[in-house]
């Protein structure tokens, strides 16, 4: 799989009658940091572009789970080869306000659907908010904003992140949770964590340097000092190797007719999470801002090597097929449900290089396995959104053969790729004229990969980006067209 360093922020619009997002190889110009693990109320510091080209943006996340909320703060750069200082400047208020609570049960217990009860006082009130669950992970929103992800871990830690889509919230005013289960039962919720994050744009060129040192300093609502804390930066291409990339991200317009932003990313195995923000260009204001350590799905995708019809495979275009899926494991044990599907062959066009693809969704929605035929000839995919551990996916051909039989009945696929999707709405409709800048970051909040671009209106195209050969190209088409 081909990967490529952090380098330049590369912005990539696709002229398909939309605006696509399509971040290219690297990020040269966002800090590579030398990362530290914080233990007081700074969490993680980082520098980027605000947009290719233009200033260098300073961000600092951190914890408000414990004595005085963060109020205010001031980063200051300085050259750590002769310690002067380049720039200091003061950061603005806080936002982004994340509450964080956790408690013990079981899934058992906690059942397929909950109600959270939320504590808000005079300002939100008392909100209730219906979580969904599935598989250990679940969401649900209100409609005035409050929107809660909801993770079951095996050993029985639910852990419950509060947020809001107004980014200026202030998440003080939650006093407490509660959760009533679908059978009646009560759980109370212990406030574990939460935070803000506060930023600041310099107005030096950040790339004349090749290092800096970036010190921020945080307050109270008094001034009174709260803590401090320092990271070095580096500014000359020598990020590092990408553990998550982004793969595709489109803007449309949800079912409740707010704005909706889809990602999906490639995972191979680092925690990560996702930061997006959507401004409208006429009036600046932020449409969705949001950070999420939970994507909503997580999907395993396998691809293997061309199913040959034999002397005359044209015989098989337009023929349905009768095709059985099994799983895996990595000791090649079979495991999860067989699934069987009607495959028909698509026809590929080949004066106009336009290749064709039939995708046929299992029964019971936990996946799907597809068919692409171009230049090369036709190919099998297939992939699971179900938790089971799969390392390799089994695709029979079943008789009787409508068309030409292929002269391989059973195809081994290898795995391809693990892909996270992240969907985040708005709290209005989508601009007119929007900019949009996602990034992808790890637990420590060291970016992985992450680009902006502007556009209009609703953006779907097709997942298009500047780390795979063509072949890969059509296969993460494919396999991330379901939003």
């Amino acid at each position: 799989m081909l990967r490529a360093a952090l380098a330049t922020l590369s912005l990539l619009a696709l002229d398909l009658g939309t605006t696509a997002l399509c971040p290219a190889l690297s990020l040269t110009g966002e800090a590579a940091a030398q990362s530290t693990k914080y233990t007081g109320r700074i969490k993680r510091i980082r520098i980027k572009r605000t947009r290719a080209g233009s200033s260098f943006k300073v961000s600092a996340s951190t914890d408000s789970s414990s004595g005085a909320k963060v109020a205010g703060g001031t980063a200051t750069l300085t050259d750590p080869a002769t310690g002067a200082v380049v720039e200091t400047i003061a950061l603005g208020t806080p936002f982004h306000g994340t509450v964080v609570a956790e408690t013990t049960t079981t899934a058992a217990e906690l059942g397929d659907s909950f109600t959270v009860h939320v504590a808000g006082g005079a300002v939100l009130g008392s909100p209730d908010i219906a979580v969904s669950m599935a598989k250990g992970k679940g969401e649900g929103a209100h409609p005035d904003g409050l929107k809660v992800r909801a993770t079951l871990s095996p050993a029985g830690t639910l852990r419950l992140v509060l947020v809001h889509e107004d980014r200026s919230w202030d998440d003080a005013v939650i006093s407490g949770l509660s959760i009533t289960t679908a059978a009646g039962a009560t759980l109370p919720l212990s406030l574990s964590g939460g935070g803000n994050s506060l930023d600041g744009v310099f107005a030096t060129d950040l790339d004349v340097h090749a290092s800096l040192t970036a010190t921020v300093s945080v307050v109270d609502a008094a001034g009174t000092p709260l803590d401090s804390a320092s990271e070095s930066f580096t500014f000359a291409g020598t990020g590092t190797e990408p553990t998550a990339t982004l793969v595709r991200t489109a803007v449309t317009t949800g079912a409740d007719k707010r704005a909706q932003v889809t990602t999906w990313s490639e995972n191979d195995g680092k925690l990560a999470s996702l930061e997006v923000s959507l401004v409208d260009r006429e009036t600046a204001k932020e449409v969705v801002a949001t950070t999420d350590d939970t994507p909503v799905l997580t999907r395993q995708a396998f691809a293997g090597t061309a199913v040959d019809f034999g002397d005359d495979p044209a015989k098989a275009v337009g023929m349905p097929y009768l095709v059985l899926v099994d799983w895996a494991d990595a000791e090649g044990t079979l495991t999860g449900t067989q699934q069987e599907v009607t495959l028909v062959v698509p026809a590929y066009d080949a004066e106009t290089g336009t290749p064709g693809s039939h995708t046929a969704t299992f029964a019971d929605g936990s996946g799907a396995v597809a068919l692409l035929h171009d230049e090369l000839g036709v190919t099998a995919i297939a992939w699971t959104d179900d938790s089971i551990d799969v390392s390799a996916a089994h695709i029979i051909f079943e008789e009787p053969f409508e068309g030409p039989p292929p002269l391989e009945t059973e195809i081994d696929l290898r795995h391809h790729s693990t892909l996270d999707k992240w969907t985040q709405s708005g709290i209005g409709a989508v601009p007119a004229v929007w900019e949009l800048t996602v990034e992808l970051v790890d637990e420590k909040g060291n970016p992985l990969d992450g680009a902006t671009t502007t556009g209009a209106g609703d953006s779907v195209a097709p997942a298009t980006h500047g780390r795979r050969d063509g072949q890969e190209e059509k296969y993460m088409e494919i396999v991330c067209t379901d939003g």
